[in-house]
């Protein structure tokens, strides 16, 4: 598969560049059907995939920072000068009504 936009969901997008690998049909899906995400399996083996600022951080939002009491919410990202530039709400341990703007420091490594 090459240069492929894949929907994993409504609010979240990656560019396959390169992907080699196997599409496994489940249940009683005898082919794989690509509107339907539940009906295979991707067994990748190597692949080359990009995802944006906004589309990652539509994946931290919607599934890594999903949960009721996450120490994190309402994360941005975007690129800034080569490094990626994140903010969030950070929350006291044990309660979820205290946020605090966060914002984490540049680092030393670059963005492609």
């Amino acid at each position: 598969m090459r240069n492929v936009t894949y929907h994993f969901s409504e609010t979240v997008a990656v560019e396959i560049k390169s992907l080699k690998g196997e599409l496994v049909p489940l249940g009683k899906n005898e082919f794989p059907v690509f509107d339907d995400k539940d009906s295979f399996n991707l067994r990748i083996s190597t692949a080359e995939i990009a995802i944006d600022s906004s589309n990652l951080a539509n994946v931290l939002n919607s599934y890594v920072f999903a949960r009721p009491h996450s120490p994190i919410t309402e994360l941005s990202i975007r690129v800034e000068n080569g490094h990626l530039k994140v903010k969030g709400k950070l929350h006291d341990k044990g309660t979820s009504r205290s946020r605090h703007p966060a914002e984490a420091p540049p680092g030393n490594d670059k963005t492609k």
